[in-house]
């Protein structure tokens, strides 16, 4: 046999077992992220100062967390007494912020969470 056939078998044998390893990466990718943020993370908030972030990676992404001022809540009570939004609406912004697939996953979790 010919080395340019073999190297030709060699790659097309290796290109096959590579779609048939990745055959199930979505549902498993998505089902490990799943599980790991179904477990939870505790995060100690204490040391962060009024106005101060951090940032911890939690299932794969970074979490940020700021620490609000007593400004800021002022400014969202004043915001949640002069907006009111229907589900519909807020379902509507949702898909269109995070238009991805892993997005949309992600946004259905924080939904569930919030009930």
């Amino acid at each position: 046999m010919l080395p340019f056939k073999r190297t030709f078998i060699f790659i097309l044998a290796c290109s096959g077992f590579g779609i048939a390893a990745a055959d199930t990466f979505p549902e498993d990718y998505l089902n490990a992220v799943t599980v790991e943020a179904r477990q939870g993370v505790v995060i100690d908030v204490s040391p962060l100062a009024e106005g101060e972030m951090d940032q911890v990676e939690f299932a794969g992404g970074l979490i940020y967390i700021y620490r609000r001022t007593a400004q800021d809540l002022k400014d969202l009570e004043r915001s949640a007494a002069t907006t009111t939004v229907s589900a519909e609406d807020y379902l509507l912004s949702v898909r269109q912020a995070y238009g991805s697939s892993i997005s949309s996953v992600w946004a259905r979790l924080l939904l569930l969470a919030e009930k």
